[in-house]
């Protein structure tokens, strides 16, 4: 069992910006990286989820992530992106394309629940065909431990993205049960000697865009999940304790940060 997980959230670093159309790659990989790391550490693993910092560009940004992923001694590096380029469903890069139990146990469980693969088909639903070489990817092809790269959804396909947006927590699960074959979506626990169906204890909500940033922060002390507020109430999540940020009438993104300094 894997011990040591590197999380790469994807581009975000001097040149390296991403792709942005509907969605926003960057951001949208930081919020599932949010709530990816905390669902992690509960399972007991240990995580370094991190971008480097500096005025890097593309390519040095990449072996910039996979030196220090080397550096580290991490057991698997996995580098959370979102697609462009008009299609639909996820797939996932691993070197010589190799169909890795990693990548097997993600893309089965976003199909098992809803979503589609980047498989070359029109039905978007088989496995194999949706794991891809890309020996040219730095951080496939330079770090020295199993590493894969999966592209979540399509940030310039609309109904890829609102799929995404309205199933986020069940895409960490996926990232989360690829890596350590444990399905949180399952996750029992007792209260008053009743087994009781709960996704998580704790989770942060935020209430617009402008609020992401400042719920990253709380969401990383609390070591919990982040979800749009407007997400969850469509979700059927069960929570036991709900942290809000934003949403006050008149309020600024500053607000929602002093909000969230008070937090941590």
């Amino acid at each position: 069992m894997s011990k040591k997980i590197w999380i790469d959230m994807c581009h975000g670093c001097g040149e390296d910006r991403g792709a942005v159309s509907i969605a926003n790659e960057e951001i949208e990989s930081d919020k599932l990286t949010a709530l990816v790391v905390p669902m992690l550490r509960q399972l007991g693993y240990i995580v370094n989820a991190t971008r480097p910092t500096g005025n890097y560009t593309e390519e040095g940004s990449c072996y910039k992530r996979a030196e220090l992923a080397n550096n580290w001694g991490a057991d698997i590096f996995v580098s959370i992106h979102n697609n462009a380029g008009g299609g639909i469903g996820a797939e996932a890069y691993t070197f010589n394309g190799e169909k890795t139990a990693t990548a097997k146990r993600y893309l089965e469980y976003i199909l098992s629940h809803g979503g589609k693969t980047h498989d070359g088909t029109l039905k978007h639903n088989t496995v194999d065909g949706a794991i891809k070489p890309h020996n040219g990817l730095i951080v496939i092809r330079e770090t020295n431990m199993e590493a894969i790269l999966l592209e979540n959804f399509y940030v310039d396909t609309k109904e890829d993205y609102n799929f995404f947006k309205a199933n986020i927590n069940m895409f960490a699960c996926a990232i989360v049960y690829a890596i350590t074959g444990v399905d949180l979506g399952k996750k029992q626990i007792s209260n008053n000697n009743n087994e009781v169906k709960v996704d998580m204890k704790t989770i942060v909500l935020y209430f617009g865009d402008m609020d992401a940033n400042a719920a990253i922060y709380v969401a990383q002390k609390n070591q919990c999940p982040m979800m749009k507020k407007c997400d969850f109430d469509v979700s059927g999540l069960k929570v036991e304790k709900i942290i809000q940020i934003g949403g006050k009438f008149g309020s600024t993104r500053y607000d929602s940060l002093k909000d969230a300094g008070k937090l941590v």
